[in-house]
């Protein structure tokens, strides 16, 4: 019988070096990552995609972050779609301004780089790794 496909996390970050972080936790915790660096997925893509969770870089310089979120929580095929904005721990205000846009969490970049589990509890999504079976 086919194994199931792992869900999805994306990753919506310029930062390569940051986001090969974020996978490699994803990756751990039993996600399959897809990571957009070159330019932020439209409604449509992600719509398609369905991840279970969208994390976005507030700070990106390709993209508007907050418009991206703002679209994501508008339309009706992606407003479910659980989203946490990140960026630095004191980019307060960039942080308020993401939970303003709409994101179901806001998270300093710490978090979601070394502790992604504790981003996904306040999303209300288990990691897949949580219902294996202990090896």
């Amino acid at each position: 019988m086919p194994t199931a496909s792992p869900p999805v996390l994306a990753v919506v970050d310029d930062n390569l070096m940051f986001a090969s972080r974020v996978e490699a936790q994803a990756r751990r915790l039993g996600f399959q990552p897809r990571t957009y660096s070159l330019a932020a997925p439209s409604a449509e893509e992600l719509a398609k995609l369905r991840p279970a969770v969208v994390l976005v870089n507030l700070t990106a310089d390709v993209w508007d972050a907050r418009e991206l979120i703002r679209r994501l929580k508008a339309e009706a095929d992606t407003r479910g779609l659980p989203v946490a904005a990140y960026a630095g721990h004191k980019e307060t205000a960039r942080l308020a301004a993401g939970r303003e846009a709409g994101a179901d969490a806001a998270a300093p970049n710490s978090m979601v780089a070394g502790n992604l589990t504790a981003v996904l509890a306040e999303l209300g999504v288990e990691s897949p790794a949580a219902n294996e079976p202990a090896k």
